[in-house]
């Protein structure tokens, strides 16, 4: 949901293989990449702590993607807290450790005496909690009715954790060794043979660790794995420890929003690190927050299904709550939920950890376009507040910076459905054409540019929350409706068919705290951020210094566009004396040396709709043509360039791979349609021919929304050509795979058209991964087909009346470090990733440089 999710600064790497017992963690500290670069002749955008990736399959492979791991050479004082006594190991603690060291290359044999001694040292630091402690314990947990309130371990080793989130981001099978939790018996059903645990829920794990024998390397990045799976699955949780057993010694790991730091190697029998691991799940160090009092899980009425959850705003109590949208862990980790509200109304709650240096913030943006009346169109904020826990804000410290990363909160009013889910094409379009009306609306009235318009942050049929009272803003302009109608609505009743949410990458551009440089940051999603804003740069080839005419209407559709908008803002675009687009374009001789300066421009928001439409559209289905078995040819050409498109680091890129699709003809976008579809495809070769050229490089008198202007006038003149709607079946989408597939309809999400996802496992977990080769896919299953697989789109019921929640499932990937699976580096049926034609993980990533 968030617009950017992004890791902290990089952080001190460990060395790259733990297979070696002898590894005593050396580090070296990565260089920081220059502030800007040039190639060849290209003047690069302001790149931040950017970090060479892996950039083949191979490289993949062998890539360890927990170098973002600090190994913290005093973890005890810095976040542990050491118990008021030293632990006095009994007997029976020294034959454990004694077990666990004779295990040898046998596993197995370490799971039993590991959660012996680990319960027994638990048992041991909470008796050392006073009163006051233990019964704030007991309250945090709600375990006043539970006898044994301590800490225990269960060995969990033969299957993953239960009631992950499967339905906002599809199912994974990574299987923690032990697991600590509270209120044993309550899982005594679950006990199988041999005192194995299986089917443990996530919501009521409180601890996880990794065992590793002799022969076995690593330990670290797999407890890695785990600690990101749970920040996903357990949103009450900021902060969780988890722990690495070997033979010979052990490891402790703390994961928040700001990444994850390791312990030093302890070899046994030392035993004051693990004392203090144990004592701090009870009393945690300072400024470590392990749990957020605001937000708290329902246990659910039957065994496998998800937990709700309730959350507290302003001093009242939201309940229902289910995720809609999860974002990435040591990032802002953007959550969404779709609750009700203390009245049962369906409200959004989004929460996301933000760097406190961050000079936009969303909240500021949206009472800005909305303060001389609610703007229709634009996602409207209910409230906003910083999470506190007690009488301390939930506050992070970024790894040598020195700002923070504090839990926001916002409840929504508004939300809607993605494009995906449209009725017919010319609903579709009718969306794309308000979304443009309400981009040059809220940059003509407001001054605010949006810099990050994707499938993600567009809603089509907009679901409103409370409107009766509140005033409007009465300089919104006429949408497609009253174009079409031939007359406006009263701006009361003037709604647009679109939604514009997420402003965490808006600008403000009358703000006092604006400057030019501010819009040089390459800010987007891969698969949508227009080409120049990709590469930073402004592009001088000479097909980039020409442009069709703006488009004039035909009778009909000119007199419907006069009858609403007035004949003077038509004649405003008109080419009179050589002008294209209303500016005479760049003269074929000149040379551009230095090249311009790149500055985010409203074009390119305009781009960046375009390939949400272009999307939509290649992959919604005519209802009047039967479902494809198998994806075209052409069709998977295609997908395989959007899936691969990356937000690259300058040095090595100086061409997007969406060139090839953007430029060519009418008959190849019409090869990629069906049916009646067909005939979108002139209209798509149209606006592309208009989207092609680089106006950075027009002369003076281009209006700030010309580009608006002709994409709006394509768009309504096929309206009018074309009023017999396009029929399309909103449950299914068109493969993009070549596999063979049966043609079962897709379960289907509406979504609150969030954004971010995960980083898949090529990429580092640094802050330059969120600027790397990631990209966000449609959220449905690959091959058109959701019976085999998670659903990835469907629609959330709504009551009449209500506002709604909706969730985008991206099927995406998060890290997957060293999992339970024979080949680390491919996506297996256990995998939470959407695999992309060539089969490796694809991520829904935001890129940001201007985010903390």
């Amino acid at each position: 949901m968030s617009s950017i999710e992004r890791p902290s600064a990089p952080r001190t790497p460990p060395p790259p293989a733990e297979a070696s017992e002898g590894h005593d963690d050396n580090r070296g500290q990565p260089s920081a990449d220059e502030s800007s670069r040039t190639f060849n002749n290209f003047t690069s955008s302001p790149l931040k702590h950017s970090i060479a990736r892996p950039t083949n399959r191979e490289d993949i492979e062998k890539h360890d993607v927990v170098l973002d791991t600090d190994v913290c050479e005093d973890f005890l004082t810095q976040h542990l807290r050491s118990p008021p006594s030293s632990l006095k190991l009994t007997a029976t603690m020294k034959n454990h450790i004694a077990e666990i060291r004779k295990a040898g290359t046998l596993e197995k044999k370490m799971y039993k005496p590991i959660a012996s001694l680990l319960t027994a040292i638990s048992t041991k630091m909470y008796e050392l909690l006073d009163l006051q402690k233990q019964k704030a314990h007991r309250d945090r947990y709600h375990l006043d009715d539970i006898e044994e309130c301590h800490l225990k371990f269960i060995d969990h080793h033969s299957s993953a954790p239960t009631c992950f989130p499967n339905d906002a981001l599809s199912d994974v099978k990574d299987a923690p060794d032990l697991l600590g939790v509270y209120d044993i018996k309550f899982f005594e059903d679950n006990k199988g043979t041999g005192g194995v645990y299986k089917g443990v829920p996530h919501h009521r794990v409180e601890a996880i660790v990794e065992a590793k024998s002799e022969k076995n390397g690593g330990g670290r990045r797999q407890a890695a794995t785990y600690a990101y799976r749970h920040h996903q699955a357990r949103p009450d949780r900021p902060g969780f420890y988890v722990l690495v057993i070997k033979t010979k010694w052990y490891q402790v790991l703390y994961s928040d929003p700001t990444g994850v730091f390791a312990s030093p190697q302890t070899h046994w029998p030392e035993t004051d690190l693990l004392a203090a691991y144990l004592y701090s799940h009870y009393h945690p160090p300072d400024r470590h927050f392990l749990w957020d009092g605001t937000i708290r899980w329902i246990e659910p009425l039957g065994p496998c299904s998800q937990p709700s959850w309730e959350i507290t705003c302003d001093g009242k109590v939201y309940k229902n709550g289910q995720f809609i949208f999860i974002g990435e862990p040591w990032s802002r980790l953007t959550t969404a939920f779709n609750i009700e509200d203390p009245s049962g109304k369906r409200v959004i709650i989004k929460d996301s950890y933000r760097g406190t240096g961050r000079r936009f913030k969303e909240e500021d943006v949206l009472d800005h376009i909305h303060a001389e009346g609610d703007f229709l169109g634009v996602v409207r904020l209910k409230l906003h507040e910083s999470v506190m826990d007690g009488k301390d804000y939930l506050a992070f410290d970024l790894k040598g910076e020195e700002e923070k990363r504090t839990r926001e909160r916002w409840v929504l009013l508004d939300t809607g459905l993605r494009f995906l889910k449209a009725r017919t094409v010319q609903d579709l379009l009718m969306a794309v054409y308000d979304t443009l009306e309400v981009h040059r609306s809220q940059l003509h009235l407001r001054n605010v540019l949006h810099r990050d318009m994707s499938s993600y942050n567009i809603l089509m049929y907009p679901i409103w929350g409370d409107v009766e009272g509140r005033e409007i803003n009465q300089h919104l302009s006429p949408m497609i409706q009253d174009v079409l109608a031939g007359s406006t609505r009263p701006v009361e009743k003037r709604f647009p068919s679109c939604l514009s949410i997420d402003y965490d990458n808006a600008a403000l551009l009358d703000s006092e705290d604006v400057s030019p440089d501010d819009l040089k940051h390459r800010t987007g999603t891969p698969m949508y951020i227009a080409r120049s804003v990709c590469l930073g740069v402004v592009f001088t080839e000479w097909s980039c210094r020409s442009s069709p005419p703006m488009p004039e209407l035909s009778e009909e559709a000119r007199a419907l566009y006069i009858g609403v908008h007035g004949e003077q803002r038509y004649e405003r675009y008109l080419d009179i004396g050589g002008t294209l687009h209303g500016a005479l374009p760049p003269d074929i001789r000149q040379q551009f040396k230095p090249r311009p300066v790149f500055r985010h421009r409203p074009e390119h928001d305009v781009e960046s709709v375009y390939w949400s439409m272009v999307s939509a559209l290649l992959r919604v289905h005519p209802k009047n043509v039967d479902r494809e078995a198998q994806a075209d040819g052409n069709m998977v050409k295609t997908w395989t360039l959007l899936l691969s498109h990356e937000i690259p680091d300058l040095r090595s890129k100086t061409h997007d791979v969406r060139q090839s699709i953007i430029g060519q003809t009418d008959d190849a976008w019409e090869a990629l349609l069906l049916g009646d579809m067909k005939g979108i495809g002139y209209l798509l070769w149209e606006i592309s021919q208009h989207l092609l050229p680089e106006y950075a490089l027009w002369k003076d008198g281009l209006q700030p929304d010309h580009l608006h202007e002709a994409v709006q006038r394509l768009i309504l003149q096929y309206l009018v050509d074309h009023k017999e709607p396009i029929e399309l079946d909103p449950e299914y989408t068109r493969p993009i795979t070549s596999s063979i597939k049966s043609a079962a309809p897709t379960k289907q999400v509406s979504t609150l058209g969030t954004t971010t996802g995960a980083v898949s496992p090529e990429k580092r977990l640094t802050r330059a991964s969120a600027r790397s080769s990631q990209t966000r896919v449609d959220a449905e299953s690959a091959t058109g087909d959701a019976g085999k697989g998670k659903s990835v789109d469907v629609d959330i019921i709504v009551q009449s009346g209500s506002s709604s929640g909706t969730r985008v499932s991206d099927a995406s990937g998060p890290v997957v470090i060293e999992p339970k699976r024979k080949n680390v580096g491919h996506a297996g049926r256990g995998s939470k990733r959407l695999r992309d034609n060539a089969g490796l993980p694809q991520s829904i990533e935001e890129h940001s440089e201007d985010d903390a």
